[in-house]
């Protein structure tokens, strides 16, 4: 349990030609399911929230690039940093 929610690991899965785990979430009473690989790509994300409409994204392609420095830059004055997964791999590397 993380922050009042529940990781529960269920299989594995192929999402966009990518291996995954599938993973479901549960947080204050509302479901969720995602599929991610070893190096934290989320490629399927299934939600079912009190009140809300089923919702479900799921990646078609997953290209892996050098990202340019100073694409993801956080403006002046806002800190940066990692936010912790519990399902990814940090020993892992993407292809």
């Amino acid at each position: 349990m993380r922050d009042g929610a529940t990781y529960m690991s269920a299989g594995s899965a192929t999402i966009a030609g990518l291996p995954c785990t599938v993973w479901h979430i549960r947080r204050d009473g509302q479901d969720a399911t995602n599929w991610v690989t070893p190096d934290g790509v989320v490629t399927r994300y299934v939600t079912d929230r009190a009140g809300m409409t089923h919702m479900s994204v799921e990646a078609i392609s997953v290209v892996y690039e050098t990202t340019p420095a100073g694409r993801f830059e956080a403006p002046p004055g806002r800190n940066s940093g990692t936010i912790p997964v519990p399902w990814v791999n940090r020993s892992h590397s993407a292809p």
